[in-house]
C-alpha cells in the first residue's frame, strides 16, 4: 500500500510541476528563448511628474498639486508642493493607448483651501496620448508660469 502512495504522490508532483512549471521556454542548451516568456510588469507603468517654471519671484511660488486622469477617469493627484517644485504621480496602466490628462489645484490662502484654476488659468495643452508596453512610461508636464504654456514629453525608462 504504501509504494502506491508514493507513486500516486511522485505522480501528483510531475503533473504539477508540467502544469505550474517556469513561464520562460527553455532551449536544449538552457539558455531562455526570450520569445515564449511572459513579460515582467513593471511596479509602475505611468510616472507623470510636472513643475511650473519662470518663477522669478518666491512670493508668486503658490502651493499646488495636480489632478491626474487616465481616460478621462480620475486616477489621483500629485503631492503637494511649491509650483517651482517637480511634483510626482505614478499608477499601473494596462497594456492600451491611454489619454493622459491634469487639472491644477492651487491654495487659496485666504479661504484655506485647494481650488481649481479656472479654465483659462489651466496649463496647455494639459493632455497627452501615450500608449503603454512593457517598459515604464514617463510623461512630463513643464508648464511657463507667465504664459501657462506647457511642454508636453513623454519617455520610456527600463
Amino acid at each position: 500500500m504504501m509504494p502506491m502512495r508514493r507513486c500516486a504522490a511522485l505522480l501528483l508532483i510531475v503533473v504539477a510541476m508540467a502544469c505550474c512549471g517556469s513561464c520562460a521556454a527553455r532551449r536544449g542548451d538552457g539558455a531562455v528563448d526570450r520569445k515564449h516568456t511572459t513579460p515582467v510588469r513593471s511596479d509602475s507603468d505611468l510616472v507623470v511628474l510636472v513643475h511650473d517654471e519662470g518663477i522669478a519671484d518666491p512670493a508668486r511660488d503658490r502651493r499646488c498639486y495636480y489632478r491626474v486622469f487616465v481616460n478621462k477617469v480620475e486616477a489621483g493627484r500629485t503631492g503637494i508642493g511649491l509650483e517651482s517644485q517637480r511634483k510626482e504621480f505614478r499608477t499601473v496602466v494596462d497594456r492600451n493607448r491611454h489619454l493622459v490628462s491634469i487639472e491644477k489645484w492651487v491654495l487659496d490662502e485666504r479661504k484655506g483651501r485647494y481650488e481649481k484654476l479656472n479654465n483659462i488659468e489651466q496649463p496647455k495643452p494639459n493632455f497627452l496620448y501615450v500608449t503603454a508596453g512593457n517598459d515604464r512610461i514617463i510623461v512630463r508636464f513643464v508648464v511657463d508660469h507667465e504664459t501657462r504654456r506647457a511642454v508636453v514629453t513623454a519617455g520610456r525608462s527600463e
